[in-house]
């Protein structure tokens, strides 16, 4: 499906990706190889899985209640560290733990589109989206392919709000919102992203953009659940903390690798351009006075 429907790379792209492929396909399967399963093996799959031992895992814990228990510091980002080895107990204890009933097949992927047909192509098509409805709460245009004729179908939609930039404290709500939605829905439209459909939400300075993108057979079942999802959707307040920490993390580091060049052009556009608050505008303020 992926491989007959496959959407057009940039050339340069396509081009790199071709190359790094010699090293593991024929040639006249480089285009193919990473696409086709020509051949069943059951017992490739058996030397996989029995290479998933307790004796063969690595784990890496990284959080900040582990500095005090660092004893090594790598050479080039300075990041302080511990390597350890399991206990035996530990080991013996995995080895032994037995069946989980949690650990099973997925189930039936609700997002698999089941028809690749293209609508019929009207005549005189328009080279522009046209607007097929407006209302006094929303208007909606449509352009129908006439170049790649895919399966395949792209719905963006923008959500306007007087709130989204109303000022800092309002942008970094938008801003953390966002974040948690997508943050919520990661296990869910994992389905989707197998089956080809994938989407993405981010607050701008009118509200937020929603677009999804895919095989138009089960793009709407994708963009309900989602709409569905986002009007009833709830914080959780540990993935809250956590993902308020990240960004605090990732603001923290871009202080401390900004040019002082860099800060004075993001300042000169916000200025000469149409006004705006970032989701980091107050760490910028911040640091500008420091």
């Amino acid at each position: 499906m992926n491989f007959r429907f496959k959407d057009k790379e940039r050339p340069q792209s396509y081009v790199c990706g071709l190359a790094e492929q010699l090293h593991y396909y024929p040639l006249k399967e480089v285009l193919c190889g990473g696409y086709l399963l020509s051949e069943y093996k059951p017992e490739l799959i058996e030397k996989v899985l029995d290479c998933l031992t307790p004796s063969n895992i690595r784990i890496a814990v990284v959080g900040k209640v582990l500095a005090d228990k660092v004893t090594e510091k790598e050479k080039w980002y300075g990041t302080e560290y511990k390597m350890d080895n399991l206990s035996k107990e530990q080991l013996d204890l995995w080895e032994s733990a037995g069946s989980n009933d949690l650990l099973h097949l997925p189930n039936k992927n609700e997002f698999v589109p089941s028809s690749f047909d293209l609508l019929k192509e009207e005549k005189g098509i328009s080279s522009l989206p046209e607007m097929v409805m407006e209302c006094p709460l929303a208007r909606l245009w449509y352009k129908q392919d006439d170049e790649f004729k895919l399966p395949k179908a792209v719905v963006y939609m923008e959500l306007f709000s007087p709130l989204a930039y109303f000022d800092p404290h309002h942008t970094n709500l938008l801003h953390m919102f966002a974040q948690l939605f997508r943050d919520a829905l990661t296990e869910y439209t994992y389905a989707a992203e197998l089956a080809g459909l994938t989407y993405s939400l981010c607050n701008t300075k009118n509200g937020l953009t929603l677009s999804v993108k895919g095989y138009n057979d089960k793009l709407h079942v994708l963009l309900e659940k989602i709409l569905e999802r986002m009007t009833s959707f709830e914080v959780d307040p540990k993935r809250f903390e956590i993902l308020k920490d990240a960004v605090s993390i990732y603001t923290s580091l871009q202080d401390k690798s900004v040019k002082i060049v860099a800060v004075c052009m993001v300042f000169h556009l916000k200025f000469i351009a149409h006004f705006r608050f970032c989701p980091f505008f107050p760490f910028w303020i911040l640091y500008s006075c420091c």
